[in-house]
Order: C-alpha cells, then sequence, then structure tokens
C-alpha cells in the first residue's frame, strides 16, 4: 500500500508538468504589408509626363497591368500580354535585371527609377 501511495504522489507530481506546452522564445515574423496584388492606377514617363490616359488606353483594349508580390521576396508584373518574374525588398524591386526604388504608403505601392522622374504607382487589390 506504501508503494501504491509513492507512485501517486509521483504521478500527481509529474501530471500537471506533462500539460505544459514548451515556450517558444520566436515569435512569428509578420508578413510584409507589401504582399498582394496590385494594379496600375499611374504611369509617368522618364521626361515627366503624365501617361495615365495611356492606362485607360490599354484598358480599353482588354489588357491590364498588374503587380504580384509574394511572401518570399519574388513576384510577377503583368504587362498587357508579358509576365516579368521579379525580385523586392521593401525599399527595392528588381524586374529584368534592372533595379528601381519601392515605395509603399497605406496600399499604394510606388515603383520608380533609380534616375530620373518616371514612375508606376499601383493600388491594392486586397
Amino acid at each position: 500500500m506504501q508503494k501504491l501511495s509513492k507512485l501517486l504522489l509521483m504521478i500527481s507530481l509529474l501530471l500537471p508538468l506533462s500539460s505544459c506546452k514548451p515556450q517558444t522564445s520566436e515569435a512569428e515574423p509578420e508578413p510584409s504589408p507589401l504582399v498582394g496584388e496590385y494594379k496600375l492606377v499611374e504611369l509617368v514617363d522618364a521626361a515627366g509626363e503624365d501617361s495615365s490616359t495611356l492606362i485607360d488606353h490599354v484598358r480599353e483594349q482588354g489588357y491590364e497591368v498588374s503587380l504580384s508580390l509574394n511572401e518570399d521576396g519574388t513576384g510577377t508584373m503583368v504587362m498587357f500580354t508579358s509576365a516579368h518574374d521579379l525580385t523586392w525588398t521593401d525599399t527595392e524591386v528588381v524586374i529584368n535585371g534592372d533595379t528601381m526604388n519601392l515605395a509603399y504608403d497605406q496600399g499604394t505601392l510606388t515603383i520608380s527609377g533609380k534616375d530620373g522622374p518616371g514612375k508606376m504607382v499601383f493600388q491594392a487589390l486586397n
């Protein structure tokens, strides 16, 4: 009987330990707010001229310019019927070997050249 009492005491002491979840010191990183799907809403050419009317003409023809950014730092830009793979960080995007500036503000993403006033402005779809 004494052995049984000791065994029950040991089990009662160990049981709470087995129900504890292990603590993890690393929290899951938050995904970048840039991750998602975008459509082109503004276009300024290299001379600084607003070419947004070109966007309307492209849409009338049934085409769209869109951008998709994935969590792993890759993505795709679809221009008319051609898809271009890209890589990105929070400040730069590389498309077809060309590195450009990347800026994000509340659902609006702007890609601009390193030199000159040209830029493409995208609006988040999600």
